[in-house]
């Protein structure tokens, strides 16, 4: 959080106003993230496998916290890119335009992501599902 702070105060005359602040930032985070990513200081992130977690068939008696954590286990089981488009636009609540702008992609590209990874994750939390 502070390296974004602190690369948004060193870009601030570069910001023209054509994006809101909110995807801005978000976009520094996520070139920050990424950069962090290639470096290897995140090690195994977005490698975790979710064949475990979802292994024993559930149960009705399953509690919102093992709900919780089962979805958010099948989120990180995602690829990277559908992982950020799920996040922003599921959790964040940005706008298609405000996820477009943040990752620097094609309005189309937005939505097959989140085509994409919803597919996906359908498919990973299969179990609550029927």
């Amino acid at each position: 959080m502070q390296e974004t702070l602190t690369g948004a105060f060193r870009g601030l005359r570069a910001f023209r106003e054509q994006a809101s602040v909110k995807t801005w930032l978000t976009r520094i985070l996520f070139r920050q993230a990424a950069r962090h990513f290639r470096r290897g200081m995140f090690p195994g992130a977005g490698f975790l496998r979710l064949d475990a977690a979802l292994e024993p068939a559930v149960v009705p008696t399953t509690s919102r916290t093992d709900i919780r954590m089962d979805v958010q286990a099948a989120i990180l089981a995602l690829r990277p890119e559908h992982r950020q488009v799920i996040v922003l636009r599921e959790m964040k609540g940005f706008s298609y335009e405000e996820i477009a702008q943040a990752l620097d992609i094609p309005h189309g590209t937005v939505e097959s992501r989140l085509f994409r990874a919803r597919r996906e994750l359908q498919q990973l939390l299969k179990d609550y599902l029927t």
